[in-house]
């Protein structure tokens, strides 16, 4: 804040930007604190600044925002449908294959069956640990390392699910995603970009685009394309058969964008899914 003199009116411009970007991933406002501060010199950390007068019952300052802070709850994400996304595979010596990876959803035990996404291998854990450490379970949240039994590294790629083989993560080759694009460039119909969704890397094409008005009515888009600032659904395919989650159960990993400046919300209580 220093170097823009601590000025209240930059400070509000630059909230106001963030709270935009913020909302791309799902992030409430409310649940967002803004604090200036200057941690060269100190203000707004632990003591109100005197060159921010205008913070003073307002933002408050880091401590006190650090203790007002809550645990998240875990119950709701504890009881759901288990899945893990891969971050990495090791192979370890009189170990053997080691998945490590969040827990997004649920809790991975001991000689828990499970399936694979896309690639549909199924297998069971033989051992779940944490930092090294073995530990009896794995909850939402946490980063986790499984051995699996049977397998080779080569078995598993970065970016696949694990899933509860009694509810298992599907795969698909089309659904229906909404579009926020960020960037001045355009989307339109025979595009094919990169899409990252958790932590892999598979190409798609757009087949369509239907606009979405501000009244939250659809409409066909006869010129097939979408321009900055503009809110789309969209159809997709999958070049390479892969999992799609819904945005509103699974915020991480139903959440993914899409390279040439796109990002995209997966939505698939609206999504016509060709399950194989």
């Amino acid at each position: 804040m220093g170097k823009v003199k601590y000025s209240e009116i930059r400070f509000e411009e630059t909230k106001y930007k963030i709270l935009d970007l913020l909302k791309l991933v799902r992030i409430k406002s409310e649940n967002v604190r803004f604090i200036p501060i200057d941690g060269l010199r100190g203000d707004n950390l632990t003591v109100s600044s005197e060159n921010m007068t205008w913070t003073i019952n307002k933002t408050g300052t880091v401590t006190d925002q650090l203790n007002t802070l809550k645990p998240p709850e875990r119950s709701r994400l504890d009881t759901g449908p288990f899945r893990i996304t891969v971050e990495d595979v090791y192979k370890i010596s009189g170990v053997g294959t080691v998945l490590v990876g969040i827990v997004e959803s649920g809790i991975v035990r001991a000689n828990q069956l499970f399936t694979v996404s896309p690639s549909r291998l199924s297998t069971k854990t033989k051992s779940v640990e944490m930092m090294g450490n073995p530990i009896s379970e794995g909850k939402a949240k946490e980063f986790v390392g499984v051995n699996v039994a049977n397998t080779t590294c080569r078995d598993y790629n970065i970016g696949e699910v694990l899933s509860d083989l009694n509810c298992f993560a599907v795969r698909c080759e089309q659904f229906v995603a909404q579009i926020k694009i960020v960037d001045d460039r355009i989307v339109k119909t025979g595009l094919a970009p990169t899409m990252n969704i958790h932590l892999a890397q598979v190409p798609c094409v757009v087949l369509d685009i239907v606009k979405i008005s501000k009244n939250a009515q659809e409409k066909k888009d006869n010129g097939k394309i979408a321009a900055y600032g503009g809110v789309e659904k969209t159809i997709m395919k999958y070049c390479a058969k892969h999992s799609v989650f819904a945005g509103k159960k699974h915020v991480i990993i139903g959440n993914f964008f899409v390279k040439k400046c796109v990002t995209v919300n997966g939505k698939k209580g609206n999504a016509n899914l060709n399950i194989n």
